[in-house]
C-alpha cells in the first residue's frame, strides 16, 4: 500500500489482517489518526493514518464499551474489556494490501496490545 496515497477509511473497516507469517490477526474495527497541523492558517488540519486496531476489541473500543468509568451494562463491559486484551495495534507503515485482505510485515508477537 502506498503510504503517500490517500486511502479511504471506509475501505479499511472489516478487512482481514494477516501477520508476516500469514496468520489471521483479526479484522480492522478502528483506525488511529494523527493530526498534522496545516501549513497555512487558511487551511484546516490534515490527518494521517497512524495505525489500525485489529480484533474484536477494536470494535468494543470504537463503540465506547471500554470507557472508564463503565457506561455500559455489566455483561457488555466485561466482555468488551476481555476482547480488548486480544486486540492489536498494527502500525500503518507496516501494512500492505493483498487482494481483499491486508498484511503486516510484522509478526503477531511484535504487535502492541491496545491501551484503553
Amino acid at each position: 500500500m502506498n503510504p503517500d496515497a490517500a486511502p479511504r477509511l471506509s475501505r479499511m473497516f472489516g478487512r482481514q489482517v494477516r501477520d508476516a507469517d500469514g496468520r489471521a490477526i483479526g479484522r480492522v474495527h478502528e483506525v488511529r489518526l494523527r493530526r498534522i497541523e496545516a501549513s497555512t492558517p487558511l487551511t484546516g488540519p490534515d490527518f494521517k493514518i497512524e495505525a489500525l486496531i485489529v480484533g474484536s476489541g477494536g470494535l468494543a473500543l470504537r463503540l465506547g464499551f471500554t470507557s472508564t468509568p463503565a457506561r455500559t451494562p455489566w455483561p457488555f463491559g466485561a466482555r468488551a474489556r476481555a476482547a480488548l486484551r486480544e486486540a492489536r495495534v498494527v502500525p500503518w507503515d507496516s501494512v500492505r494490501e493483498s487482494g481483499e485482505e491486508l498484511e503486516t510485515t510484522l509478526a503477531l508477537s511484535d504487535l502492541e496490545t491496545v491501551e484503553p
